[in-house]
């Protein structure tokens, strides 16, 4: 207990909790801003409108895997800045292209598409997915840009554009879109929104010099591998969120997907808040320590620590208050999603206490994990769906097995990441 109490003074003089509460306070007003709009979305939508959204925010999660092979998520690693502008401008360029191919495809055979996914409401939207996709590319990457200068403020400021342009654009599409298309078009706004804000601050930053210009073919060259297995794994990953959604809708209809689609945004609303930005400034430190050459698992302790003293009272509050509070705060229909929350918050509350630190693997270069780990978590979510079907389990004794399907991964890759936390780092990456 020393040990961590004598990390936690060392960091306290450093940067590393004023960074946190810089991105803290971002995403903390960007929550506050969904959480007061939500209760007035879910009663100008109705539960199997949300499931169309959700739907359609899976199609959105695979099409960002294929447009940018998830190039974005490594600007933050190399040690050479101009290395790092040059991956950006891959994300942009390289993206924008693939993402007005996809449209043609999605033109072609968005109508097939829904019918496979089970709702055939969705097909005229699905021309939106590839550039909203790559919107969400591009302002991630921009984002991993402005942090690696350690500016968070802006970074969390960000986020306040992000969600400010998704509730906007959902209340604005009300009265003047048709049906449902503020919400379907809510994700790119808010990631153009996002983008903006960030591409402006980057620039007004000073820029690299011009004689340290890199080639994209030179930059990618060292993460082609990992950008691959990062890849790979969020495919998977992909399948691991859309199949529990499929099923539900094909098994227990459009209602009951709106009721869980609801439990998520809201669960992982205090990630998306603290959890978050953790995560964020911890993988800027960490993998700016493991390219000096150094171990970065006192960081590691001493942030999973924070989370899991803070994780654990919370989601065992919300697993409480769940079933009464769902029906108050956004109105009596989703009653069931207020039963659903209270299964949901274990999982919920692994995420929370993991999430932030599952990013230790690509700090340390370990590119075959990812994949390791996804397939495992895909294969056990095909296995919990697979034991629905076969044994006609009720909606709730589906969700309690998924439950602890995917608290024990998270538990997995918790522990793993420990011990690549613990490995030095040396110099030449």
């Amino acid at each position: 207990m020393s040990m961590i109490a004598g990390v936690q003074h060392q960091l306290r003089q450093s940067r590393y909790l004023r960074d946190v509460l810089w991105q803290m306070s971002g995403n903390g007003l960007a929550q506050l801003v969904g959480l007061v709009a939500m209760p007035l979305l879910t009663r100008l939508y109705a539960p199997a409108d949300f499931a169309s959204l959700n739907l359609f925010s899976q199609v959105v999660a695979g099409l960002t895997i294929v447009l940018t092979w998830r190039f974005e998520y490594l600007v933050m690693l190399p040690k050479d800045d101009a290395q790092a502008q040059a991956i950006l401008r891959v994300v942009a360029i390289a993206g924008a292209s693939a993402a007005t191919f996809v449209t043609l495809v999605a033109w072609l055979g968005g109508r097939k598409l829904a019918v496979l996914l089970g709702d055939t409401a969705l097909a005229p939207w699905l021309l939106l997915a590839p550039v909203t996709a790559w919107l969400i590319c591009l302002s991630i990457g921009l984002q991993q840009a402005v942090q690696r200068r350690q500016d968070f403020r802006n970074a969390g400021l960000s986020e306040v554009m992000n969600k400010g342009g998704y509730v906007g654009s959902s209340l604005a599409g009300v009265p003047w879109l048709p049906h449902i298309g503020g919400l379907m078009s809510s994700a790119a706004v808010g990631a153009g929104a996002k983008s903006l804000w960030l591409w402006r601050t980057l620039h007004v930053e000073a820029k690299v010099p011009s004689e340290a210009f890199v080639t994209a073919s030179d930059a990618i060259k060292p993460y082609r591998r990992l950008a691959g297995s990062m890849s790979f794994s969020n495919l998977l990953a992909m399948i691991t969120s859309a199949a529990p959604m499929i099923f539900i809708a094909k098994v227990y209809g459009s209602d009951a997907l709106g009721q869980f689609g609801l439990v998520v945004s809201t669960l992982y609303l205090p990630s998306g808040l603290l959890g978050n930005a953790i995560g964020q400034v911890y993988y800027q430190r960490a993998a700016q320590r493991h390219a000096q050459g150094k171990a970065f698992d006192d960081l590691w302790r001493t942030t999973a620590w924070q989370l899991a003293r803070i994780g654990v009272l919370l989601y065992a509050g919300i697993a409480l208050l769940s079933p009464w509070a769902y029906p108050i705060l956004f109105g009596n229909q989703w009653h069931a999603a207020g039963q659903y929350a209270t299964l949901m918050a274990v999982a919920a509350g692994f995420s929370f206490v993991t999430s932030p630190l599952d990013r230790t693997s690509l700090i340390v270069h370990a590119w075959l994990y990812l994949p390791l780990w996804h397939t495992a978590r895909a294969l056990t979510t095909v296995a919990v769906v697979w034991m629905a079907w076969r044994w006609d389990w009720s909606v709730l004794q589906f969700l309690r097995a998924l439950v602890m399907q995917m608290s024990s991964m998270y538990l997995a890759d918790w522990l793993t990441g420990r011990w690549f936390a613990m490995r030095r780092g040396s110099c030449h990456a």
